[in-house]
């Protein structure tokens, strides 16, 4: 429901548009769930489910591709089957399971996901990451030869027209800021809170969340219920409800532990708005000169990048939305379908 969701509706639509002769089949569920409901899931529900996710990327993927004759599997996150007898590409967003293992949601199935990164990796034909900063820690974590790995930055979605619900027209009839993003520990958003709540003393202006429910994040709403107002959670939002909340945000923050690629910070840079990001390496690669940068540990830098982005001029402001908007076409021009078509045959050749 996150990054990951985004970047397989963005290439299914680049490469089915990519002037190309090959043949794109889609293996996956036809229906997902409701993102903005609440997973609720019993013991033997959620065993089920696991047993289920398993059969499929194990067993039911390679027997699907051998099935209609295909040339080539891209796994969109990171696993690659066991009994697969075609070359798979693997998209592998991230370490998270490695580095930041503890910030999963508990059970079995992290440390099968955790296994099945590491053998899908090893195992894959080639790998595809968002981010040079991804390639290069894989390459350093496993010993995988830097010719098998390809740094893509994503495919970007094409928002629809900006419409503002109703019911959030009085909340953005005034500044704001705002982080979009699932509700996790890896987005670090109690780090966040503590330092909304130096800038709030200061300034008055209100901080909104937009994203599903994750996990482990009964902490971070509880604290949203105790602030009267300051902070708003508006749980998930569409893509055209999003687009609004991004054009009329004051500046967007997005303070993550760690990140392959970020999508909130990309998409805020098409519409010119002011990131204040943590100082981790994706963002300096990404995003580059143009955020506010504080370390993801230190509310009280991350506060201070916050007033500062409160304070800019209307003309500092049309300024930076200039060289956003150039930043952004750079970006994008890095994740054209020529580039996947390329890995996909280098995968056949090898």
């Amino acid at each position: 429901m996150g990054g990951v969701e985004r970047y397989t509706r963005c290439l299914l639509r680049l490469l089915s548009e990519a002037p190309d002769e090959s043949d794109l089949m889609v293996y996956g569920q036809r229906k997902g769930s409701d993102p903005s409901i609440a997973s609720a899931r019993g013991p033997l529900r959620s065993l089920a489910g696991s047993a289920r996710r398993i059969l499929t990327d194990q067993f039911l993927l390679p027997l699907a591709a051998r099935h209609c004759g295909a040339d080539v599997i891209h796994s969109i996150n990171y696993f690659a089957p066991k009994l697969s007898t075609v070359p798979t590409v693997v998209t592998c967003h991230d370490l998270s399971l490695i580095n930041h293992f503890d910030t999963k949601p508990s059970g079995w199935m992290r440390s099968y996901e955790r296994r099945a990164l590491i053998s899908g990796l090893q195992r894959a034909a080639h790998i595809i990451t968002p981010s040079k900063t991804i390639a290069e820690r894989v390459r350093e974590r496993f010993g995988i030869n830097p010719e098998k790995i390809t740094p893509i930055y994503p495919p970007l979605p094409g928002f629809p027209s900006a419409r503002m619900p109703v019911s959030l027209q009085p909340l953005t009839a005034q500044p704001y800021f705002l982080t979009a993003g699932t509700l996790e520990p890896r987005k670090n958003l109690e780090r966040l809170l503590d330092a909304h709540q130096r800038v709030y003393s200061e300034c008055r202006i209100p901080l909104y969340l937009a994203g599903a429910q994750g996990w482990k994040y009964e902490e971070v709403l509880r604290r949203i219920e105790k602030s009267q107002g300051e902070v708003r959670w508006l749980g998930y939002v569409d893509d055209a409800t999003l687009a609004a909340l991004y054009g009329k945000a004051l500046a967007v923050v997005a303070c993550s532990l760690d990140e392959g690629f970020d999508y909130p910070t990309v998409e805020a840079l098409s519409f010119g708005i002011p990131l204040v990001l943590s100082d981790i390496p994706v963002h300096r690669e990404v995003i580059g000169a143009m955020g506010w940068y504080g370390s993801p540990n230190d509310a009280e830098a991350l506060a201070k990048q916050m007033l500062c982005v409160a304070g800019l001029s209307d003309s500092e402001r049309a300024n930076y939305r200039r060289r956003a908007l150039v930043r952004f076409e750079e970006i994008r021009a890095g994740g054209k379908a020529f580039r996947y078509l390329e890995v996909y045959r280098k995968a056949l050749q090898d």
